[in-house]
């Protein structure tokens, strides 16, 4: 797509209709828009909830639950309203009734001109251990991210992090590139938060 506003090549795999799901990825920072799309196959009406885990913790706005999704039909809701000014959002979607596929739409703009755009599908549930194929990092050798330092810049490769629970994570990121010894990052993140932390002092190739 190209136009005015948002600009790029967006794709995601097929996605299969569940009745709890998590997103991660999107922003509601100037600049950045991010859309929730609720699509639902089945023959029964969702009653579809959405809530926000972000930089600060939990996020409840109005609107947030009893979104109906009518039997194959779509809804579309804006994520700033429901989170405004979140830098690193991580999305739950749950539902009763019908079940829903969801999908985040991501756009930024930059100094008036579209940056991109990109489709977010639901990842892994919350896990003690996570494994994440095929992240292809370019740009490295300008990164200067020291171990347990934050990414403040949407511009910069980083993993993004939320703890749902109710104890703070000691989380280790490991890097397995194609060759050399896998590099890691530690971190501690507070419960209830989402951070984005650094891949650490990486060349640039594909990784696990």
């Amino acid at each position: 797509v190209t136009t005015e506003s948002i600009s790029g090549l967006a794709t995601a795999a097929c996605g299969e209709a569940s009745t709890d799901a998590w997103l991660v990825g999107g922003s509601t920072q100037t600049g950045r828009t991010t859309l929730v799309l609720l699509t639902n196959p089945t023959e029964v009406a969702a009653n579809v909830a959405v809530t926000v885990l972000g930089e600060n913790g939990w996020v409840s706005g109005p609107g947030s639950s009893g979104i109906i999704v009518e039997p194959a039909s779509q809804r579309i809701i804006s994520l700033a309203a429901l989170a405004p000014n979140l830098a690193n959002p991580v999305v739950r979607v749950t539902s009763t009734g019908g079940q829903v596929v969801p999908t985040l739409q991501q756009s930024v703009v930059r100094t008036l001109l579209p940056d991109g755009v990109e489709l977010i599908a639901p990842g892994a549930t919350p896990n003690v251990r996570l494994v994440i194929p095929g992240i292809r990092l370019s740009g490295m050798a300008s990164q200067h991210a020291s171990e347990g330092g934050v990414v403040t810049s949407d511009r910069e490769p980083a993993i993004r992090v939320g703890v749902p629970g109710e104890q703070d994570a000691a989380v280790t990121v490991t890097a397995y590139g194609v060759s050399g010894k896998p590099v890691a990052v530690k971190s501690n993140i507070p419960a209830g938060r989402v951070v984005e932390l650094p891949f650490g002092k990486l060349d640039d190739g594909v990784y696990t």
